[in-house]
């Protein structure tokens, strides 16, 4: 149970959390805690994930690379997952990714 939350919008809440996700939020008080952990989260403020609204997979990590960036699959593949675990580590759980299709692999 996360007890005393402060919301974006003012209002301090207690959230409880059931096999990782939100289960239930409630003014301060007013959820039972069953047992669980709880954890004082009074002065804090409690907000969503971020989430990374525009992010290119097909070239991500290439700034430093001379020349164009390896377009074979694999090393898309190889970039774009190394990319979204950089942005989990840092909060971001949601995605929204463009990726070029021109002359890439032969795709008009």
């Amino acid at each position: 149970l996360l007890s005393g939350a402060r919301l974006s919008d003012g209002r301090t809440v207690d959230v409880r959390l059931a096999r990782g996700r939100i289960e239930a939020v409630g003014t301060v008080g007013s959820l039972a805690a069953g047992g669980a952990h709880t954890v004082d989260l009074a002065g804090w403020l409690l907000l969503p994930a971020p989430a990374e609204p525009h992010a290119h997979a097909d070239t991500a990590l290439t700034a430093l690379t001379p020349g164009p960036p390896d377009d074979s699959p694999r090393a898309v593949r190889s970039r774009a997952t190394e990319a979204a675990l950089l942005q989990l580590g840092h909060g971001a759980t949601a995605q929204r990714a463009h990726v070029r299709v021109g002359d890439v692999q032969g795709l008009t």
